[in-house]
């Protein structure tokens, strides 16, 4: 009988020894998988940082209709909220055709983000016309 539970032991030892490698790396690969959820593919032209670090709001090539633009190539501002390295919302409050060069974005505050658009129009351009929780969206369209 201890012969037979030795070799039950040295069993589930050899398993334990054999899928430790595997279950590490399935943990590191989850962890880094998580951590990349917040990645973006798109090509950013320019970025601004809110000033307490809670936002980052980026100016991008969308491919494909977006929000309020049904061109197949646009531009949009992307604003993601940020805990540490963890993305934790995003929105896309503004949307355009045109140049990636027409819009700036610029923090006011930590809570109110400036967009500016030289050159929009109601046709190229949609604005997100409500709030994101606590930040404020402020837009200037300089119309030529």
């Amino acid at each position: 009988m201890p012969e037979l539970r030795s070799r039950e032991q040295r069993g589930l030892k050899l398993v334990i020894l054999l899928m430790l490698p595997v279950m590490t790396l399935a943990g590191f690969g989850g962890f880094a998988s998580f951590l990349m959820i917040g990645l973006n593919p798109g090509k950013t032209f320019s970025a601004a940082w809110s000033p307490n670090g809670a936002y980052r709001a980026r100016v991008m090539e969308a491919y494909g209709p977006t929000q309020g633009c049904a061109s197949s190539t646009s531009y949009v501002v992307f604003v993601e909220r940020r805990w540490g390295y963890i993305k934790t919302g995003s929105v896309t409050p503004f949307c355009f055709i045109g140049s990636s060069s027409q819009v700036a974005v610029s923090w006011t505050d930590s809570t109110t983000l400036s967009i500016a658009c030289t050159g929009c129009s109601e046709e190229t351009a949609y604005a997100y016309d409500q709030n994101w929780g606590r930040l404020h969206f402020a837009f200037d369209a300089q119309r030529q």
